[in-house]
């Protein structure tokens, strides 16, 4: 009877056994299942956060070239009117130097009319002093 009651203990312990077996397996391919799971979620987390990353670097890079065309824009259309500003002040000061050459040109001239008339003058005068000089010594 003793036999019979350890042989009967033995069979429970090894179903005993067998069910803790079965369900320790269970419960690891549960858990590996659940892994995986975990794992494939973690890996689409991971790739959708790099596109998102992906696409706003594009979007930064994109901005950042829009701002440095509007600054390039800004800085070609200020270069051509300081150009055009400049070529306007060197015309002005041209012309008037042109102007102030042509003023000195016709006082020049009026000089020189002036000068050569003063001459004529004189050389008028002398003349006439030397024949009433000449009338003198004769008379």
């Amino acid at each position: 009877e003793l036999r019979h009651a350890h042989a009967a203990e033995s069979a429970s312990h090894e179903r005993t056994l067998a069910d803790l077996r079965e369900s320790h397996d269970r419960a690891l391919s549960d858990l590996r299942e659940a892994h995986a799971n975990d794992l494939g979620t973690l890996k689409e987390a991971h790739a959708a956060s790099l596109s998102t990353l992906s696409e706003a670097a594009a979007l930064e890079k994109a901005s950042q070239e829009q701002t440095l065309a509007q600054i390039r824009d800004s800085h070609d259309a200020d270069v051509a009117r300081l150009k055009e500003a400049h070529a306007s002040t060197v015309a002005a000061r041209d012309a008037e130097h042109e102007a102030a050459l042509g003023d000195r040109g016709a006082e020049v001239a009026h000089l020189r009319e002036s000068h050569a008339s003063a001459l004529a003058d004189r050389d008028a005068d002398v003349a006439r002093l030397k024949a009433s000089h000449d009338d003198v010594l004769a008379g």
